[in-house]
Order: C-alpha cells, then sequence, then structure tokens
C-alpha cells in the first residue's frame, strides 16, 4: 500500500517543501481532456484557466451574497 510517510514526502515535493520543482493548476482544456470540468457556462468561452474563472465569479458576485467557504464549514458544524 501507500504508506504515512509515502504520502508525506509526495505531498512535500509538490508543496516545494523538498524540491524546487513548482507546479500550476491545470488549464481549462487539461481538466477537460480528463473530464473534470463540470457546469460549463458562457464564461468558460472567455476564459482559459479555472482561476481565472473563479476570480471573474468573485468579482462579479454581490458582496452580501459572498461566504468564505471556511465560514460555511464553521456553520455547518455548529449546527
Amino acid at each position: 500500500g501507500f504508506g504515512e510517510e509515502a504520502t508525506r514526502y509526495q505531498v512535500d515535493h509538490i508543496r516545494g517543501k523538498t524540491s524546487a520543482t513548482q507546479y500550476s493548476p491545470p488549464s481549462c482544456k487539461t481538466m477537460q481532456s480528463y473530464g473534470d470540468c463540470v457546469n460549463m457556462d458562457d464564461l468558460c468561452e472567455q476564459i482559459s484557466h479555472p482561476m481565472a474563472y473563479y476570480e471573474q465569479q468573485i468579482d462579479d458576485a454581490d458582496e452580501d451574497d459572498l461566504l468564505d467557504w471556511r465560514e460555511r464549514e464553521r456553520e455547518s458544524s455548529t449546527s
């Protein structure tokens, strides 16, 4: 199996603790080829990277409608 030590090494490697190699998030095209892209909409036609999608959605959102995901987790754990 895949033990804790091997998992820790892999995570540390990806985070850059044990390697200078830097990894960037995959492009929309890559995510689509893996079947990871869901709920495609009109904005998808205008961007080439998932981070750009996220940034645009935040910019377009009403400030009062935004909720930090950490707040959502706290709310669900207290109910």
